[in-house]
This record gives structure tokens, C-alpha cells and sequence, in this order.
């Protein structure tokens, strides 16, 4: 805050920092916790974090809601806010926010939702051994309960699934949801229709194959490293379902899979690391405006990595030496090019995580149009035989294929284990919000691409530290973020003609 006397609005404000910070330090812990679950804990250990977890979240949920708190800030909003800094501002703002809503949800309540976190994962992770989505049925189904409960206290008359998408991205709405996907489907279908109708594939099975674990890990670890992440303030782990766990900016952890498939070992890794990057650089500090903004703006991080990055011809250009002296099984006469035309191969496939840039999309509408049944239904949620039947009805009327198993269809995603309805329209957002921002770093930065072939990611992480990370949760929202630092609120159109020009050119067609 700024120097000065000590106005009354600063006094209350500091006495409100103290008690957002022990808010935020409780949640960093049970991300902590959360994290173990998913990496660590003997899986005899359920029931024990189940328990560890529910406590956390009651002690959390009180401080959200005590009379104290809700004392400090309307009190602060009656002040003259103008006196605070700008991030001091937006604080007050986001208190205000999350008391609303917070204050809302009976404490029983959120207990229950953190301990079917963690046991709503443990049965997934057993589903998916026994490739048999029965077996998790009964969790969706509690999980759906739950979440049609919480909208009912948090904004009555509002579709549920509106109450979960506000979640992940503040003010989304099913029809905004429409609207973006929307233009996926006008313009991306078409598109994929016109790859497959030229029946042909660039060659991939050289970078899919026979890439021992430690090759895939030492690589994936140079990528991240260069790309800048902090190995002082972070790690890197094996998961089921890659993920990063945001415990403060100086304690990151992302995850990755490997199994013998160089190209899936390496988007996955440099995904979770653009996460870990945006984590390492936002504001020091447990307070709401030093969180992430919104979901949409953290997968913009990752899948400007990905996308933009890691699947670009001017990283091949750099790392193919790299993965030619690691990799000595790879044929010596494949070259960066070819590389670059085999990641990015556009084929409809059944894994989320690992489908290519233009058919992804896909797989978002299938989940949104799944999610919106499940969640704006009344009563019990269909059986276990109607729900796989129609996301496999879905799969094949938008990418024409149809998945055999559970593991390949309904229950690859970890989401809905863990109760994160709503989360899925924000990868598309965020991929619309990547392709925005590469267009405006290039534009302020036309040599970008050079230093890409080169190696070189400073000065792009520098941009990204400059616009977005250390931005925090300063803006209202996610429009707003972007309408202040490069002049447009988000625009889906930005995402499908980067995806036609590239496309095009790959595919001559």
C-alpha cells in the first residue's frame, strides 16, 4: 500500500490482506494435498485424506465466511478505494466475490465435495484399471448431486451447469459456451473434413515408437528448462492424467506420462510446464489478486506452448540434433521438417490429451454437450450403459470413430472424478486466447520466430511475464485482461484461421 498516515480504509485493509493470506494458505495446502493424492500416497491412504482434506476445507470455508471478513470488506467498499494500489483494488474486488458466493454454500456441503475428491479419484483410477465406467457411476452420479445442490445455494433459477462454467471462468454462460463453439463447428469441421478427403498422411511412427522412458525424460526436462522453468521453485513428476499442482509461485509441481511415444511425452510436458511457468510467475503473495485469473487464461499459458511452440517448425529446427544424439533408433535421414509435418498430423483419434490441434475441439463439444445433460437434469443422471452409448454416439457424429473401451471413451478424463464440471470449455478459450496472444507478441516482436529456431525463449517468456503472468488476477476478467494489455477482448476467429493458414499449407490443400 502506499506511504502515508494510516487512513482507517488502510488499517482495515491490511487486517484484510492478514485474513485473505490465511484463506489462500489453507487452499495452497490442500493443493498440496491434493497433489500427494495423485503422486505419492499409498493408495491405502483414502479414507485418512479424505478426512485430512474435509478438515482443511471446513476450517477454509469459515474463515471465507466469518462475520469478520464480511465486516472488512464492506466496510472497505464503502471507503474510498481510490487510496489503494490498483492490486489492493482488485483484492477487495475478488474478497467481495468468493464471500458471496462462499457464504452461500453450507459448510456440510463443501466438506462432502473435498472428500469425493479424493475418493471420487481413487475409484476412477480402479474404473480405469478394469476399463468398466459402471464402476464409477456411482460417483458421477453423487458428484452431479452435489454440484446441482450448490448451484441451487449459490444462484437459484440459474442453470447449473452456468454456476459450474462461472467457476473455472468468471461470467461464462452456457450460450457464450455456444457461441465459441459455435464458430469451431462452422469453420474447424469443414477443415477436417477437407484433410481427410485428401487421403493422405505425412509419416509419424518415427517419433510415436520405441523411445526408452529416460531418453523421453531427459529431453522433456532440456525443453522445459530452456523454456525457462525454475527447477528451485518446482518439479517434475509421473501422473495418470499430466496436470500441475499451483502450491505458491515458489512451489510448482507438473506432471507428465511417458510411454514409448516421443511426440505425446513432449506436448505433454511442455503443456504442463507453459502451466508451471504462468504459476512461477505470478505475483508473490496469498492473496486473491495474486492468483490466476481465470482457467481459460492459465490454458492459454499451456497451449501457447504447444501449440505455438512445441509444434512449430522453428522448434524442430533447434531440437532435432537434440532427439537425433539421444535417440539413436530414430532413421538418420528424417529430418526437422519431417518432424514438424509428423506432430502435427491431423487424424480424429479417441484420447483427449494426445488428439492434434484441429480435431481437440471436437472432444471439447462432446464433454460440454455431455457435462449440460448431466448437470441441467433433474433426478438420477442416465445408467451407465445410456451415458457410454451416447458419448460414443457423439464421438462418431463429430470425428467418425467410435471407442471400443471405457478407457478410450468416457472415462479417460480425470475431470469428473474430481469434480471439475465446467473446466472443459476453458481449453478451447484458452486456445483461442493463445492464438491472440501469439499474433500480438509477433506484432510488437517480429523476430520471434528466429529466436524460437535459435533456442532462444527469453524474451517471449519476458512478454508473456510482462502482459500476463505478473497481471495476476488484476482485471475483472478475462476480456478485460486481454482488451488492456493487447487492445481485443478474445475472438474464436483469431484460433481458426491460424488453424486454416496452417493447415492449409501442410496439407496443400
Amino acid at each position: 500500500m502506499a506511504q502515508g498516515d494510516m487512513a482507517p480504509e488502510w488499517v482495515m485493509y491490511d487486517e484484510l490482506s492478514r485474513v485473505v493470506s490465511d484463506i489462500c494458505n489453507i487452499g495452497s495446502v490442500s493443493d498440496l494435498l491434493e497433489w500427494d493424492s495423485q503422486v505419492m500416497m499409498p493408495s491405502g491412504a483414502t479414507d485418512s485424506r479424505a478426512s485430512q482434506r474435509a478438515l482443511l476445507e471446513r476450517i477454509k470455508h469459515e474463515k471465507s465466511t466469518s462475520a469478520e471478513l464480511g465486516t472488512l470488506i464492506n466496510t472497505l467498499l464503502k471507503s474510498d478505494l481510490s487510496r489503494l494500489t490498483p492490486f489492493e483494488a482488485a483484492n477487495v474486488r475478488d474478497a467481495k466475490r468468493n464471500y458471496d458466493i462462499e457464504t452461500k454454500v453450507p459448510v456440510n456441503l463443501a466438506a462432502s465435495m473435498a472428500v469425493l475428491e479424493v475418493k471420487g479419484y481413487d475409484v476412477w483410477v480402479k474404473a480405469r484399471e478394469q476399463n468398466d465406467f459402471s464402476i464409477f457411476w456411482p460417483t458421477l452420479n453423487e458428484w452431479v448431486q452435489l454440484q446441482r445442490q450448490r448451484a441451487k445455494f449459490v444462484a437459484p433459477g440459474v442453470p447449473t451447469y452456468d454456476t459450474c462454467l462461472d467457476k473455472f471462468e468468471r461470467g461464462l454462460t452456457s450460450a457464450r459456451v455456444a457461441e465459441v463453439l459455435g464458430v469451431v463447428k462452422e469453420e474447424l469441421f469443414p477443415l477436417i473434413k477437407a484433410i481427410a478427403a485428401k487421403n493422405t498422411q505425412p509419416e509419424s511412427a518415427f517419433i510415436e515408437k520405441g523411445f526408452p522412458t529416460e531418453g523421453q525424460l531427459a529431453v522433456s526436462k532440456r525443453v522445459a528448462t530452456d523454456m525457462g522453468f525454475n527447477w528451485n521453485c518446482g518439479r517434475l513428476d509421473v501422473s495418470v492424467h499430466p496436470f500441475t499442482s499451483e502450491i505458491h509461485p515458489t512451489d510448482v509441481r507438473i506432471t507428465t506420462k511417458f510411454l514409448d511415444d516421443l511426440a505425446d511425452a513432449l506436448t505433454s510436458t511442455v503443456h504442463e510446464a507453459g502451466h508451471g511457468l504462468y504459476s512461477q510467475g505470478l505475483p508473490r503473495g496469498s492473496q486473491y489478486s495474486a492468483k490466476p485469473l481465470s482457467m481459460a487464461m492459465h490454458e492459454s499459458q499451456s497451449l501457447f506452448w504447444e501449440r505455438f511452440v512445441c509444434k512449430s517448425p522453428e522448434f524442430w529446427q533447434h531440437y532435432w540434433p537434440l532427439v537425433l544424439e539421444t535417440f539413436p533408433h530414430v532413421p538418420r535421414e528424417k529430418t526437422a521438417r519431417d518432424a514438424y509435418a509428423a506432430i502435427n498430423v491431423v487424424k480424429p483419434s479417441f484420447i483427449r490429451i494426445s488428439a492434434d490441434e484441429v480435431t481437440y475441439h471436437a472432444h471439447i463439444i462432446v464433454r460440454c454437450e455431455m457435462e449440460e445433460l448431466l448437470l441441467n437434469g433433474t433426478g438420477q443422471i442416465p445408467d451407465a450403459d445410456t451415458l457410454r452409448n451416447l458419448w460414443n454416439t457423439k464421438m462418431q457424429h463429430y470425428l467418425g470413430i467410435t471407442p471400443s473401451t471405457d478407457k478410450e471413451g468416457i472415462l479417460q478424463d480425470v475431470h469428473w472424478s474430481c469434480g471439475l464440471f465446467g473446466y472443459f470449455p476453458t481449453y478451447t478459450m484458452g486456445a483461442m486466447c493463445a492464438a491472440q496472444l501469439f499474433q500480438a507478441v509477433v506484432k510488437e516482436i517480429p523476430d520471434i520466430p528466429q529466436q524460437m529456431a535459435a533456442g532462444k525463449f527469453d524474451v517471449l517468456l519476458g512478454w508473456l511475464r510482462q502482459h500476463i503472468h505478473s497481471k495476476g488476477s488484476l482485471y475483472s476478467s478475462l476480456d478485460d485482461h486481454l482488451l488492456h494489455e493487447i487492445g481485443a477482448i478474445l475472438d474464436p476467429h483469431a484460433l481458426t484461421a491460424h488453424l486454416k493458414a496452417k493447415y492449409s499449407a501442410l496439407y496443400s490443400l
